[in-house]
């Protein structure tokens, strides 16, 4: 799994471990990841810290679920490569209904994509490279929302 657990997925908030992970929040996330153990790993992870999780397979899906949830989603976690809809192109279809979406990038390849490193260099957005430790996508997950207020 391209993902190094620290707590199990169906870790509840009084495990000790979960209790290391940063403080979450209310806000609602939306992630796009192909991989379905991934994505349900990354879900319970933020549920497990509060958030509110959308989850979808492909980024077409995704700027469908955004498109259709204007307001709503406070970061949206994008695989780059995904069917259908890579996560920068999923991105770009966000960003012309809400210019001001945060993203979190993830990828499983070398992260030498000059489109994804401009826009985490210039767009307040990030980069994960899998595999990662879930604290690591905690605090980057807090990370990007804080930057949003």
């Amino acid at each position: 799994m391209p993902v190094a657990e620290e707590a199990p997925a169906s870790a509840s908030r009084s495990d000790p471990s979960v209790s290391s992970l940063p403080r979450g929040g209310p806000e609602t996330i939306l992630i796009a990841e192909d991989e379905p153990a991934l994505r349900r790993v990354l879900a319970t992870t933020l549920e497990n810290l509060g958030y509110m999780v959308l989850t979808v397979e492909n980024g077409e899906d995704a700027a469908r679920e955004f498109e259709g949830r204007k307001g709503e989603v406070a970061l949206a976690i994008l695989d780059v490569v995904m069917p259908k809809l890579g996560g920068v192109q999923a991105y770009e279809r966000m960003r012309a209904v809400d210019p001001n979406v945060r993203v979190l990038f993830m990828t499983g390849y070398a992260p030498d994509n000059a489109q994804v490193s401009d826009l985490v260099t210039r767009g307040g957005h990030a980069l994960l490279g899998k595999p990662f430790q879930l604290k690591e996508f905690g605090s980057k997950v807090r990370e990007l929302l804080d930057a949003r207020s």
